[in-house]
């Protein structure tokens, strides 16, 4: 500041007046009241540094000369209002000069604490009786007149007071400056009592109970909150004329405390010097088993009572902890008043509660609601709802006191707050603070409405308990309700929340836990709501016609309604009041069904119920306040009409004066697309088990927050630590999960906890820390490993296995872990696929490949990146979100691939594969119908084909002709040899093809019971009863879709939930479906297995196979249990048998033998005449089948077997010589040709016993279990 405006303010100041000490009274000047004004506008010209309101400060004009100038002359009203304004100016908060943010900088920070100095140097200035008094005297006599008589002026005046009460009780209290012990007069209580006895209280307290005064009733609120923050509502609302006999135990025992601490401190210091030499002694001491930096022991050249006493870091710095990492202080600060003080304050608050709390506190919700207050004044309205039921809780409980706070509305409005404080602690960074500070208030709130239930549960009167019942069971049915605190306690961070919060909310979940489980256990079965995601499928359907809307001229109808509803308006008819704007029953929130109330009012204007519509209006305007958007509660009947036309004019979606009828949606059963499905938020209702939500206790954040919370167990009270210990008892031996607690920082507080173990309150703490360190040392007995554990929190999972031993807690396959010899194939598996550059994508044919089958793709995935083999991996996604719009190159290549396949078998299909951008088929449809492509649905389903039967006499007529043209052609078979061999290598794929094709169709053969009990029994055994659970349900409904449909060609098997999705994976489950006779996928178009059409009495029989597997009631007999199997080893054994059990075949060639010189396949001369007699298709088919098969399974382990053997030699002949193998097929292919003549002269029956016979034969061989999978190298089935 400038010496010029040092010295001006100087002089402003001095023509102030003066004050007389002899006659104690203030003389004024001439000009008093101009200068007053100048150092009004001195303020006003102040810069951000505020050095005008320092240098006033510093000369001490407040209590020097504006104080007793105001007790002097009050009576003059121009020099009374403008001391009042200069008065509320200089006592502003100095966070509110610096908008609500301690500045940072180190020079403004100075200037921060000055103004703070100044202001405290005020309050003690203000502790003046007959200041208050002249105050109060003029507030009262402004309120004596009536409220619409007072005029503008008299309304600043009374705020103004309001507010200089505000700021003098808002300046922060300094214990360290002022040293006062408890039951002694502070500043703040000397300023109390002059408001006391000046009758500013008793004014406050009308303006709180008087409607009239409502437009104070936030300032009067702040005061409240100001002037009894110091104050514990518990020990004011026992506070007496003498002290109780509790008050005198408690003190007892902290004066015990203290003692029995210093005692134990001096006895400590005494050993810690006790010895037979001095402490003065500095002599020189080695350490043995410790060496230096040399080769030589440790010297140490200080004296050491104790080998713990060594400390090599006692000359070494600490690290300076970042601002940003420092853990929150509490801001509360609690004190024990003077006995005066806290009578007075007790029976202001009885007063209180009496005449002003349900009052006020309505008011006050209703402004915070409707937006009317400044921002964050909700924490006034937490604050009072907090304090003040606690006080009557504690003081002599009456519901009706505070039954405007004691309602599920207000449990919903906290838990609003709740929310909202923390997610803006999670955004908002730079006020983390003030948010935490803020929520701690919300959580006291929370926390005092669940101790009134407590109170309420055990009051004598009827009615308040079944209150109380009825109040719980809407807490405890709603979700968010139950999952606030797990959710309070899992998100706790000492950064960002105080350690106050930490105890209250520890004391919170007890009292929560515990109403909780008295509610189950006195109710027994508790149906609460579940929330969980709902597949909804729906399906547009397209009418031909589209019925428009006739156009409505509401301007014409208007002039109709507009008399009538002004006569509604104006005449005196009671509109019904039990109108409900929302429906309660649905699954939308209230919040969210504004707009449907303002389309009700609409409707019923247009129809002429205009009582409805009006009392709908105003019952949706006190359900939804906010913004005043269905008007306020004080409109006049015109503006309420005006209101009432705009909803009449208002587009709202519907223009039609009638109800809007609700289409039905067309169900076409014929319809074979699949429809779209939206998932969707579903509510739900199921059986609460408080088990399993003590269960969800069980989490290493919560057992960290216990930590923390229970190393302050010395300056905790005794409620706070027998919360923390309750809950660390339900985590350990409720849940058994003791395992949790096994943690270092925990071990060092019992090690605190011991040390003060004399102490009675800490008794049961003790208790609990030795059976934690009981069960530690039965552990470690167990597993050496959990010294190293104890440094870690240990989630459910790792704590069973630190118990039971690693990978035993295994409940998913996909959660199993990695051996070394897996991870080597893993390995070698992606080194491959990098070398060969293979196509397909390298996450699904590792997984393809890998022997163990029962591997996920989401574990395979993740173990890759674990191994740095994958970083940046970005392979497509299955949930790719695919464009809404179509685009003009679409709908060309849509109109061009119509055309093409309108005529095929299935249209649909052939264009959806065929799309540049993947659409699904209900798409594919609304497009072609809104091109005009199709007319209807129909014309692109799927055609239906001919019989079998007739395509099988089609078949038998064309290799009859082809068996007669070869007859007439056989004089000039050697001329036409490659002709035929051509000819014969495509029917043959023709053939294989057809086989194909017809697999799908054909009904697998009967498999025995033995069989299919020895799969299930496998599948029990390795943990898949979910699955076969699942499908025994699937079976049992399809016996219900072919009782109803007998058309039914096949169900699909389709799975949803985990279980399910991982078993159609296993190989041991697929070959148990195809046991049971359910198909698999065909091609690329089939996604599902189906369940074909079976008779009912074989499904039933499965089903009852697969209840039995459950139970584990499912045997085998040894005798069923030796029934041949085809050994891997042996699958060539199969043409041997073949040959044994056919006549005409008796004499097959065996094709397969080799000879190890040659390393090739030859076809021995003496059998090469009657090949033609035993040509069968089926057996070249199946001898193929089992050399690709048995040969190529040989290799895959080659590096684990011997290089010498003679059939892995002779089999890896056959796959590597490529050029030898294409001549001995060449050379089988030859024979075909003329023993087709044998075969076609064969009879009729001859033929049909040898297909039955190959049939049963490939299905003897379908039974057997599959083999073990392999990684293939080359292979024509991959």
């Amino acid at each position: 500041m400038s010496s010029l405006l040092s010295a001006e303010l100087a002089a402003t100041c001095s023509a102030l007046g003066y004050y007389d000490a002899k006659s104690n009274k203030y003389y004024a000047d001439s000009n008093t009241l101009e200068t007053v004004k100048d150092l009004i506008r001195y303020l006003r010209r102040d810069d951000e540094s505020h050095d005008i309101r320092r240098q006033l400060g510093e000369m001490k004009v407040l209590s020097n000369d504006l104080i007793p100038l105001l007790k002097s002359y009050w009576e003059e009203t121009d020099l009374f209002d403008v001391l009042l304004r200069l008065l509320v100016n200089l006592t502003t908060p100095a966070l509110m000069l610096w908008n609500e943010e301690v500045p940072a900088n180190k020079v403004t920070r100075n200037q921060y604490l000055q103004v703070e100095d100044h202001l405290k140097s005020y309050k003690e200035t203000f502790a003046d009786e007959t200041f208050w008094a002249v105050l109060s005297t003029r507030l009262s006599k402004i309120l004596e007149t009536n409220y619409a008589e007072r005029g503008d002026e008299n309304s600043l005046i009374i705020e103004r007071i309001l507010i200089l009460i505000r700021n003098i009780l808002y300046v922060p209290p300094d214990p360290n400056t002022e040293k006062r012990p408890d039951n002694d007069a502070s500043i703040h209580d000397q300023v109390l009592w002059a408001l006391h006895q000046s009758g500013m209280l008793d004014i406050i307290l009308y303006i709180t109970s008087s409607t009239n005064e409502k437009a104070y009733y936030m300032h009067t609120l702040e005061i409240l909150s100001f002037m009894l923050r110091e104050q514990r509502a518990s020990e004011l609302a026992r506070a007496a004329l003498q002290r109780s006999e509790t008050e005198k135990m408690r003190d007892e025992a902290e004066l015990l405390a203290i003692r029995h601490r210093e005692t134990n401190q001096r006895q400590q210091k005494v050993k810690m010097y006790n010895g037979a030499r001095h402490s003065r002694f500095g002599g020189t001491y080695v350490l043995k088993s410790m060496k230096s930096i040399s080769e030589n022991e440790l010297i140490y050249h200080k004296p050491l009572n104790k080998l713990e006493a060594l400390n090599f870091d006692a000359d070494k710095k600490k690290p300076k902890t970042p601002k940003n990492r420092m853990p929150v202080q509490s801001s509360t600060f609690e004190r024990r008043s003077a006995f005066s003080i806290r009578l007075f304050l007790k029976e202001f608050c009885v007063e209180f509660l009496n005449g002003a709390y349900n009052t006020l506190m309505y008011h006050v919700k209703d402004n915070l609601v409707r937006a009317r207050a400044q921002a964050h004044d909700e924490s006034y309205y937490l604050w009072a709802l907090r304090f003040f039921m606690e006080f009557n809780r504690c003081y002599k409980f009456e519901v009706k006191l505070v039954s405007e706070t004691m309602s599920v509305q207000t449990f919903r409005y906290v838990q609003q707050l709740m929310e909202k404080f923390f997610d803006m602690i999670q955004t908002d960074k730079k006020n983390i603070i003030l948010w935490s500070r803020r929520l701690h208030l919300a959580l006291l709130a929370y926390k005092e409405l669940l101790l009134t239930i407590c109170v309420m549960d055990k009051s004598p009167d009827g009615t308040v308990r079944d209150s109380s019942k009825v109040i719980k069971s809407n807490i405890f049915y709603i979700l968010e309700y139950r999952e606030l605190i797990i959710t309070l306690l899992t998100t706790y961070d000492e950064l960002k929340m105080s350690n106050a919060y930490l105890k209250d909310l520890m004391e919170t979940q007890h009292v929560f836990i515990k109403l909780l489980e008295g509610f189950c256990s006195s109710n027994g079965s508790v149906v609460v709501q579940k929330k969980g995601k709902k597949k909804r499928k729906k399906k547009k359907a397209t009418q031909d016609a589209v019925v428009a809307q006739p156009d409505v001229n509401l301007d014409s109808q208007w002039d109709g309604v507009a008399p009538q509803l002004s006569t509604v308006l104006e005449g005196n008819i009671d509109f019904p009041t039990d109108v409900v704007p929302f429906d309660a029953a649905s699954d939308v929130p209230i919040d969210e069904q504004k707009s449907e109330a303002m389309k009700n009012v609409q409707r019923k204007l247009r129809n002429g119920e205009f009582e409805n519509a009006i009392s709908l209006l105003r019952a949706a305007r006190e359900v939804w306040p906010e913004n005043n958007c269905f008007g306020s509660n004080n409109m006049a009947p015109e503006e309420e009409f005006l209101a009432l036309r705009d909803i009449f004019f208002a587009d709202l979606g519907e223009n039609d004066v009638s109800p809007p009828v609700e289409e039905q949606p067309i169900y076409d059963e014929n319809d074979e697309e699949e429809d779209e499905e939206d998932i969707e938020d579903h509510y739900g209702e199921v059986d609460f088990r408080f088990q399993e939500f003590a269960d969800r206790l069980t989490h290493p954040k919560i057992v960290r927050a216990c930590g923390l919370a229970l190393r302050d167990f010395q300056s905790n009270s005794i409620n706070t630590n027998n919360c923390i210990i309750k809950l660390l008892h339900r985590i350990a031996f409720d849940c058994k999960m003791y395992v949790m607690v096994f943690q270092v920082s925990i071990f060092r507080t019992f090690q605190k906890i011991y040390a003060n173990k004399d102490f009675p309150e800490y008794r049961e703490l003790v208790k609990f820390a030795t059976y934690i360190i009981r069960q530690f040392i039965k552990v470690t007995e167990v597993n050496k490993k959990v010294y190293m554990e104890s440094l870690f929190f240990k989630n459910r999972g790792e704590a069973y296995e630190i118990e039971y031993g690693y990978g035993s807690n295994h409940k998913s396959v996909s959660s199993r872990s990695w051996t070394e010899e897996e991870e080597d194939e893993l390995r070698r598996l992606f080194m491959e696929h990098q070398q060969n550059q293979l196509e397909e994508d390298i996450v699904d044919w590792i997984v393809n490949n890998l022997i163990d089958n029962t591997r996920t793709r989401r574990g395979v995935l993740k173990k890759l990146k674990e191994m740095c083999l994958l970083v940046n991996y970005k392979g497509q996604k299955s949930g790719a979100r695919r464009p809404q719009n179509w685009g003009s190159e679409e709908e060309t290549q849509l109109r061009e691939l119509y055309q093409q396949f309108r005529d095929a078998a299935d249209p649909l299909g052939c264009i959806m594969a065929r799309l540049n951008v993947e659409r699904s088929k209900p798409k594919i449809v609304q497009k072609l119908l809104e091109l005009g492509l199709i007319q209807d649905r129909a014309e692109v389903r799927k055609k239906r084909t001919k019989s079998t039967k007739a395509a099988r006499r089609t078949h038998d007529s064309d290799n009859e002709a082809e068996s007669n043209g070869s007859d007439d052609d056989d004089d000039d078979v050697n001329e036409a040899e490659n002709s035929s061999v051509q000819k014969t290598r495509t029917q043959q794929s023709r053939v294989l093809a057809k086989k194909k094709a017809s697999q799908v169709k054909k009904k697998q053969g009967p498999v025995s019971d033995t069989r299919i009990a020895r799969l299930l029994i496998n599948l029990i055994g390795k943990g898949l009863e979910e699955a076969v659970e699942w499908l025994k349900e699937s079976l049992a409904d399809a016996i219900e879709d072919f009782e109803d449909d007998d058309s039914c060609e096949g169900i699909p098997l389709v799975p949803i939930m985990d279980y399910a999705v991982n078993a159609m994976e296993n190989a041991d489950f697929q070959e148990t479906l195809k046991a049971l006779g359910i198909v698999e996928p065909f091609d690329e178009q089939e996604t599902y297995w189906r369940i074909p059409d079976i008779p009912v009495d074989t499904i039933q029989k499965y089903i009852d196979l697969l209840q039995q597997a459950l139970d584990k009631t499912l045997t085998v007999s040894p005798s069923e249990n030796s029934e041949p199997a085809i050994r891997e080893t042996d699958e060539i054994d199969i043409i041997h048998e073949h040959r044994n059990t056919t006549p005409k075949n008796s004499r097959l060639l065996n094709i397969i033998d080799s000879d190890d010189d040659t390393d090739s396949i030859e076809i021995s001369s003496s059998n090469r005449d009657i090949t033609a007699e035993l040509e069968n298709e089926n057996i070249l088919a199946t001898t193929s089948q089992i050399v690709n098969k048995s040969g190529l399974r040989k290799i895959i382990d080659s590096d684990d077997e011997e290089e010498n053997t003679p059939t892995v030699r002779r089999v890896r002949n056959i796959v590597d010589s490529d050029e030898e193998t294409t001549d001995a097929i060449l050379r089988v292919n030859k024979l075909k040709t003329p023993s087709r003549r044998l075969i076609d002269d064969a009879s009729d029956d001859d033929n049909d016993e040898n297909q039955e016979k190959d049939k049963r034969q490939a299905e003897s061989h379908s039974e057997e279990p599959a083999p073990k999978r392999s990684r293939v190298i080359s292979s024509d089935e991959d």
